[in-house]
């Protein structure tokens, strides 16, 4: 190996360690290119659930009534074993099948299983 191939080498290297991974990068692009709030679910997927928190507080600032940013920072908080804050984040919002689900697994996650266990018959049943 000549040493141009060598520092070639060892350059590229150094810039594929020291650059973020392409999980950061595809999320960055995909939430300038397809919106905002399918960015923050990306983030949400990809394992930042923190960010994805922040960003879904931005968009229930903009808009209050979105169920979609609800249910997001619902999902954010409960990847961060905060099911109370989750609790309190969906009592927002009255009774809806969309959140509801997020309710029975919060109140699971929070010992209240007689409440979670009672949520859950009533959405099993037909309307």
């Amino acid at each position: 190996m000549t040493l141009t191939a060598f520092v070639a080498f060892a350059l590229l290297s150094l810039m594929a360690a020291v650059s973020p991974g392409p999980a950061v990068l595809m999320a960055a692009r995909t939430g300038v290119t397809e919106g905002m709030r399918t960015g923050v679910f990306l983030a949400l997927g990809i394992g930042d659930p923190a960010r994805a928190q922040r960003l879904f507080e931005e968009v229930l600032a903009a808009d209050p009534a979105l169920l979609e940013a609800a249910a997001g920072q619902a999902m954010a908080l409960l990847a961060q074993d905060e099911a109370g804050a989750a609790l309190t984040a969906l009592g927002a919002f009255g009774a809806s099948p969309a959140l509801d689900r997020l309710r029975v697994d919060a109140l699971r996650r929070t010992d209240a299983e007689r409440e979670a266990s009672e949520l859950e018959a009533s959405l099993a049943e037909p309307s």
